[in-house]
C-alpha cells in the first residue's frame, strides 16, 4: 500500500475511521510502516495503560476489542497525522495491508505538537 487512496479505501463506517478519512482527504500526512507488530505485545501494552480521570482516546476501547478479536499474530502499524500535527490516527493493518484491523485517535501534548511543526 503506497497511496493515500488505497489507505482511505480500507476505512470502515465508524466515527473514528471517518475522522481518519477526513484527515487523509484534507491533506494529512501518513506513513505505513515496514515492520509488523505482535498483537499479543500490543494487547499487553494497551491493557497496561491507565488513563485515570482522563478519557481514553477516541476509538481506543474499540481498538482493544478489535485486537482481541483479531486472529492474526501480527499487524502492520500505520499513522495519519493531522495538519499542524495536533493529533494523529493510529492504525493497524493486516500483514498484507489489505484490511484495517484497528483505528484510534491519539492526542499530542501541546509542546510535542509545537515541536513537530
Amino acid at each position: 500500500m503506497t497511496t493515500r487512496e488505497n489507505l482511505s479505501q480500507l476505512l470502515r463506517d465508524r466515527d473514528v475511521d471517518m475522522l481518519c478519512g477526513a484527515l487523509l482527504s484534507g491533506g494529512g500526512s501518513y506513513e505505513v510502516f515496514d515492520t509488523a507488530a505482535k498483537v499479543d505485545d500490543l494487547l499487553s501494552t494497551f491493557h497496561g495503560i491507565d488513563y485515570g480521570s482522563k478519557a481514553a482516546p477516541v476509538g481506543f476501547t474499540d481498538a482493544i476489542a478489535d485486537l482481541e478479536a483479531c486472529s492474526l499474530p501480527e499487524v502492520v502499524p500505520a499513522q495519519v497525522w493531522s495538519p499542524g500535527y495536533r493529533y494523529h490516527m493510529q492504525l493497524f493493518l493486516t500483514p498484507d495491508r489489505t484490511r484495517l484491523v484497528v483505528c484510534y485517535a491519539v492526542h499530542l501534548p501541546q509542546r510535542e505538537a509545537a515541536a513537530a511543526n
